[in-house]
């Protein structure tokens, strides 16, 4: 592992707990419940701020001369003494010459991070509708409250004590939390989590297919996509390589040939681990083993706690929490776990973003665990 100049490790493991212990008095957990609100203007100056801020970089262009819209208030159902319900997040939308462009996510607390979350992605109150009449169409009603999972989760409550996904109609129990044990960590890609049992190897790239160009100029031998699995395993070789975006798409390429993946971007599971084996483009070399045993989340823990992200190749994969497209057949890169090892944190190879999966969410998968030898 390389060092920097104060001898810590350059590859940061990103840990969160709860700012407030858990013998926290009683009288002060109803305090918090009950005032410990930002208020609306507050929140709308954060907004407003990160807006012009994150304008300046190229995956939020459409945010250049973009305005801070209407707000939604979403709700987290509180755990501590006090109000069943207290205010989480404020949810504004980022509007340009009269269309949506993304998003901003405000802590409705002051002793939350000011702003928990950002994207380009459809604001999540545009998904409260249909999320409803889908409810409605199984026979359930919705209670009318918008509630704040933490992350990217944004849920309807419903009357039978569960709520469902805006984005995917995915339903869960609801969730409390402790407002007062709520801990928030900004990550490069803009998105921030609410955890109390986060990690994740915050020096893993996100990237998705270069342009079809090789490093001698040439045009790729293949199809316009290199293969999800390729591109996911380049992430990893570069995150174990100490490298940026320059070696990224020798690297893929490389690892297509590796592969055997083939022109049209499909890899069979038995020959993604053994590209690894024979991966030499590095100063490293590698070993690839697929595990296709059912796994516990316990070892999506362990390896992260190791320092290994390592590939998901998913049969019938679902969606992830900000994603409204499913997955179905395809190989991600998991680069951390949030509550306890049930959500994955991943990259999937479709843009630059960190995005948060249910775990279990396929019909079957695969492990390649990657070693340094």
């Amino acid at each position: 592992m390389s060092q920097d100049k104060s001898g810590r490790g350059r590859r940061e493991m990103i840990k969160l707990v709860g700012t407030v212990g858990v013998g926290a008095s009683v009288a002060r957990n109803v305090r918090a419940a009950e005032n410990n609100k930002r208020t609306v203007k507050e929140a709308r100056d954060a907004a407003k701020r990160t807006v012009e801020r994150a304008s300046s970089r190229d995956a939020f262009a459409t945010w250049q001369g973009a305005s801070v819209g209407q707000h939604t208030t979403f709700h987290a159902r509180n755990t501590a003494a006090g109000p069943k319900y207290v205010q989480a997040a404020y949810v504004f939308t980022v509007r340009n010459r009269g269309e949506d462009v993304g998003y901003v996510t405000t802590g409705a607390r002051p002793d939350w991070s000011a702003v928990m979350e950002y994207s380009t992605a459809e604001p999540p109150q545009r998904g409260v509708g249909p999320a409803q009449s889908k409810a409605r169409k199984h026979g359930v009603k919705p209670t009318g409250r918008l509630l704040y999972h933490g992350g990217v989760k944004y849920g309807v409550e419903l009357a039978n004590s569960r709520a469902m996904n805006v984005r995917n109609g995915r339903t869960t129990p609801v969730r409390g939390l402790n407002p007062a044990e709520v801990a928030t960590e900004s990550n490069e890609g803009g998105v921030s989590v609410s955890s109390t049992d986060y990690e994740r190897l915050s020096e893993v790239p996100a990237w998705s297919t270069p342009e079809k160009k090789a490093e001698d100029g040439d045009v790729d031998p293949w199809d316009y996509w290199d293969g999800c699995a390729p591109v996911a395993g380049s992430m990893i070789v570069a995150y174990h390589e100490d490298v940026e975006k320059d070696k990224k798409e020798e690297y893929i390429d490389d690892l297509h040939v590796d592969m055997e993946t083939s022109t049209g971007g499909t890899t069979l599971p038995t020959t993604i681990d053994d590209g690894f084996d024979v991966f030499d483009t590095g100063d490293n070399s590698y070993t690839g083993r697929n595990i296709y045993i059912w796994q516990h989340p316990d070892f999506v823990k362990q390896e992260i706690g190791a320092e290994r992200p390592f590939l998901l190749n998913m049969l019938n994969g679902d969606s992830a929490d900000d994603r409204n497209t499913e997955y179905d057949d395809h190989t991600v890169a998991v680069v951390g776990y949030d509550e306890g090892g049930d959500e994955l944190i991943l990259h999937d190879t479709w843009g630059t973003e960190t995005h948060h999966l249910d775990y279990g969410s396929w019909q079957n998968a695969s492990y390649t665990k990657v070693t340094v030898n």
